[in-house]
């Protein structure tokens, strides 16, 4: 699955914006990883381990900390499924 960060994108001309597509399966696969961040934000005991590796990347290369990630990929997955 291929995910376009906002700034890697060319700037548009004001008032223009660019529209991506994706496959309903890759936009599944997004609220499956929703679910998972869900849980591991609820302290569900089965990822416990994807806790602790989400928070050792907060301190180096993960660019949010797990929170933020989570309303940031629920924004996304609102919109794109919004646009279904």
């Amino acid at each position: 699955m291929a995910i376009i960060l906002a700034d890697q994108l060319p700037a548009t001309p004001e008032g223009q914006l660019y529209l991506l597509a994706l496959p309903a399966w890759e936009l599944e696969h997004l609220r499956s990883v929703l679910q998972v961040l869900r849980r591991v934000r609820a302290g569900d005991p089965e990822t416990g381990e994807l806790y602790e590796l989400l928070q050792e990347l907060e301190q180096g290369p993960l660019p949010c900390t797990v929170d933020q990630c989570l309303v940031d990929l629920q924004r996304v997955v609102t919109v794109l499924s919004a646009c279904v």
